[in-house]
């Protein structure tokens, strides 16, 4: 249910980086930024109970945030 629904929500978004990429919105060192912060994610995801992923999640999407900020992705 909700836990694959997850999953594929971070690989939609690591395909979505990879085509601003190619598409060069962003930078290889942007989108392999945001392709790490994915990844790392999905490993906490995989590997730790809801309360803690809940806090490492909200600190993973802040970073994720202010990567977006500096490359006019995210608009407040």
């Amino acid at each position: 249910g909700m836990f694959n629904a997850a999953l594929n929500q971070m690989n939609a978004f690591i395909e979505q980086v990879s085509a601003f990429v190619n598409a060069q919105i962003l930078t290889q060192l942007q989108g392999d930024m945001l392709k790490n912060i994915a990844n790392d994610i999905q490993k906490m995801f995989l590997s730790l109970s809801a309360p803690q992923f809940t806090v490492a999640f909200l600190l993973r999407i802040e970073r994720v945030k202010k990567i977006l900020r500096k490359v006019n992705l995210h608009k407040s």
